[in-house]
């Protein structure tokens, strides 16, 4: 009754494409580099080249344009801090601090944000509170503790906090726990750097991840548990050609269930004894349209939000649809505009090009670009497109913050009863 095209005549529109190749392996490296928190493309080439991972399978590796998230969210003036040399063993010094309150609590109600760092691996962790008490600070650095500890075989030694942890609560814990406590100098709290600049890359990859789903404030949390997830998946600049949890637990990482923060997806609604938990028809729906929040406890175990009931669940059974990065002009190339590791930049991202290619690049930028002035005036016209579609997104999220949803942002190690839903 209907003529259609098969799916490889079809015109190479990106969506299409995309919609094809997201479920799919291997993966371009636009991609991977949203499956790994919008790490260096630099550093993922690094990672493929040094098989320091399992399923890392990169489709195509050439980018086109810059991705605006990382540049909206990661905006700095310059480097943060200088290389560290410091040679330690795992759990040999760990160190933490506390970032907030918020001024948007979680979707959970949380409002602070304790990052803790082990300085021989670079392993994190993220612990969400309600308040800074010394009561609740000890209690997430003891889930720490027993999390590493039975990982790695090993005991934790130093902690390094700066002085607003001088107290006799901790004092106690510590000396409970035979771990010597080195405090910063007065007003010195630059001196905790491995916790600062924990705070602030997880915090550039919360706002670039708001971004990337378009997601509300509220769910800074989720993001920021994402990025601590995938970040011990990814070598650090203190530790490099090293995977942070290989290097505590020592045991070989696979990146294969990592997916893009917020996507959509479909969860299949489960089955127990051919009828479905929710108690609805067999002839109903078997999935149910979702997006992704990030990873609970196990391989392959996702963190879904129903986007109709807005209930929060986990599921291994999850169809994803990725969507399409948002990357600026292709005439505009990394090289040009240094955005990540520029040590590592250009030189990796260019050494899988051939020589008859560079040839060819360099032939075409000696060569006048006719459509300049056409590419100019297209230009203009989609920036005016793109504020508008800014100021809506704003607007969005603004409306997305202001609605109070009651879902965990600790690990979930079950899943909860998926909600029933009203019957049309």
């Amino acid at each position: 009754m209907y003529v259609i095209n098969e799916l490889h005549n079809l015109p190479d529109v990106p969506h299409a494409h995309l919609g094809r190749t997201s479920l799919s392996q291997p993966t371009s490296l636009e991609q991977w580099h949203r499956h790994l928190t919008h790490c260096s493309p630099s550093t993922i080439l690094e990672m493929l080249h040094g098989n320091l991972v399992d399923s890392l399978n990169v489709l195509a590796k050439d980018l086109r344009g810059k991705c605006e998230d990382c540049i909206i969210g990661r905006h700095v003036r310059r480097a943060f801090d200088g290389k560290t040399e410091m040679v330690l063993d795992p759990l040999e010094l760990v160190s933490f601090d506390l970032w907030g309150p918020s001024h948007v609590p979680s979707v959970g109600g949380k409002l602070y944000f304790m990052p803790i760092v082990d300085g021989g691996s670079a392993y994190k962790h993220g612990a969400y509170l309600s308040n800074k008490a010394d009561s609740s600070t000890i209690a997430a650095f003891e889930v720490f503790c027993v999390e590493v500890e039975a990982l790695s075989g090993r005991k934790v030694r130093r902690i390094h906090t700066d002085r607003a942890y001088d107290s006799s609560a901790w004092k106690d814990y510590c000396q409970s726990r035979a771990i010597i406590h080195e405090l910063t100098a007065p007003y010195s709290s630059a001196q905790n750097g491995l916790a600062e600049r924990a705070i602030r890359t997880t915090m550039d990859d919360v706002r670039t991840l708001l971004r990337d789903s378009d997601l509300g404030h509220s769910y800074w949390a989720e993001a920021a548990s994402y990025s601590v997830h995938t970040r011990n998946l990814i070598p650090s600049r203190r530790h490099p050609a090293k995977i942070p949890l290989e290097s505590l637990t020592g045991k070989r990482q696979d990146v294969s269930h990592l997916r893009v923060f917020g996507a959509k997806c479909w969860a299949k609604v489960p089955v127990l004894h051919g009828v479905q938990v929710t108690g609805r028809s067999k002839l109903d729906p078997r999935s149910l349209e979702c997006r992704f929040l990030g990873y609970a406890g196990g391989h392959g175990n996702y963190k879904v939000q129903d986007v109709l009931s807005r209930g929060v669940f986990v599921s291994r059974d999850v169809v994803f649809e990725e969507g399409q990065p948002h990357r600026t002009s292709p005439s505009v190339g990394e090289q040009n505009v240094p955005l990540f590791d520029t040590t590592l930049g250009v030189e990796t991202l260019n050494k899988d090009r051939n020589v008859e290619t560079l040839d060819e690049d360099k032939q075409m930028n000696e060569q006048p670009d006719q459509s300049t002035n056409q590419r100019d005036n297209m230009g203009e016209i989609a920036e005016d497109q793109d504020r508008h579609i800014d100021n809506q997104r704003v607007n969005n999220q603004r409306v997305d913050d202001q609605r109070a949803i009651n879902i965990p942002t600790e690990s979930i190690q079950h899943a909860d009863s998926i909600p029933l839903r009203r019957s049309s």
